[in-house]
């Protein structure tokens, strides 16, 4: 997952937004009366989609995540925060996440959008580039835990030829045919809902934490 200058906010500030220069794009005050404004009244600054609780963030199952910010930007320290939710649940949790910070410096919310071609903006998407290219790590295939839909009826046709194996991957294939259960429409994808059992996110964010930061410098 790749979040560039993301857009969360809260009920309480946070100690740098307490303070505004004058200069960024987005004051403290500004955020605070926008989202109950977009929303005509109906949801406060403690939205879940504003503010996402914990174990929404551990719902999303990402193994690799790379969140972009700005150093002038006043939603900057929201996206650290939320980096390192995810790293806070990658040690927690075990499972050996890569999470990976990118900051522009002397930037702010959305620069690359209206300069694309100065030297920071080219830096940022370099950085997701490379992100995205990165070979993925050895990974143990399983039975997917969200619904989906055979579009090329692979799935059909490895139960056909593997009805009378005993090997683990044809097993799979026969069982995840098998799986029964309420039907939820999700989009282009439909299917089987999975059972699942979520452990919530819980707990401060961790001192030591699998990760990587990388500072673009203003070279323009």
């Amino acid at each position: 997952m790749v979040m560039v200058h993301p857009y969360f906010w809260g009920a309480e500030r946070l100690p740098s937004e307490e303070v505004w220069d004058g200069a960024a794009v987005f004051p403290a005050y500004g955020l605070d009366w926008l989202w109950p404004f977009v929303t005509a009244g109906q949801a406060s600054n403690d939205d879940p989609r504003l503010n996402p609780p914990d174990e929404e963030i551990a719902s999303l199952m990402c193994q690799r995540v790379l969140v972009a910010v700005a150093e002038k930007d006043t939603l900057r320290e929201r996206g650290c925060h939320l980096l390192n939710r995810f790293r806070d649940y990658y040690v927690r949790t075990g499972t050996g996440g890569e999470a990976t910070l990118v900051e522009s410096e002397g930037e702010d919310h959305g620069f690359h959008l209206y300069s694309p071609l100065r030297a920071t903006s080219r830096r940022l998407m370099e950085s997701i580039v490379r992100f995205i290219n990165q070979p993925p790590k050895p990974m143990i295939l399983g039975v997917p835990r969200r619904p989906f839909m055979d579009v090329f009826d692979y799935g059909m046709n490895m139960k056909r030829r593997c009805s009378d194996s005993t090997t683990t991957t044809c097993s799979m294939a026969y069982a995840t045919s098998k799986i029964g259960g309420p039907k939820k429409n999700y989009g282009l994808f439909s299917g089987t809902v999975w059972p699942t059992n979520k452990q919530a996110y819980k707990g401060p964010a961790t001192a030591a934490f699998p990760g990587t930061r990388h500072l673009i410098k203003n070279m323009w």
